[in-house]
């Protein structure tokens, strides 16, 4: 489901795939708790995921919320612009809450000061 690769710049970039259903989104919650995630920036690469389910999109909001509270940020690679990350944040409304790139580079690249929305 996944793997983690951290960076010199203080980055972490954590490739999940699958399905983030309720089964996924409590092992995504696990690996993305605070203690066994300290970064500054997270990029979550989702380009491998097949299903985001509402859990999902919870365990998402909720990370992004607790990275900006201690000065970081979230931001998501989803690869496949008719995938199923795009359509279940789009539906969702969640566009200016969680930040989308088309890839892994341009999601590491994105300035911090930059508004969320798909890119």
């Amino acid at each position: 489901m996944q793997s983690l690769s951290r960076r010199p710049d203080g980055s972490t970039v954590l490739t999940v795939s699958g399905r983030v259903d309720a089964d996924g989104a409590s092992r995504l919650a696990r690996l993305l708790h605070p203690a066994t995630m300290p970064t500054t920036h997270l990029v979550l690469d989702m380009s491998g995921v097949t299903v985001l389910g509402a859990e999902g999109l919870a365990v998402l909001v909720d990370t992004s919320a607790r990275l900006r509270e201690h000065g970081g940020r979230l931001t998501i690679a989803i690869g496949d612009r008719l995938g199923a990350v795009l359509r279940a944040v789009e539906d969702a409304r969640l566009e200016r809450t969680l930040p989308l790139f088309d890839t892994v580079e341009h999601a590491l690249a994105a300035p911090a000061t930059r508004e969320p929305a798909t890119q």
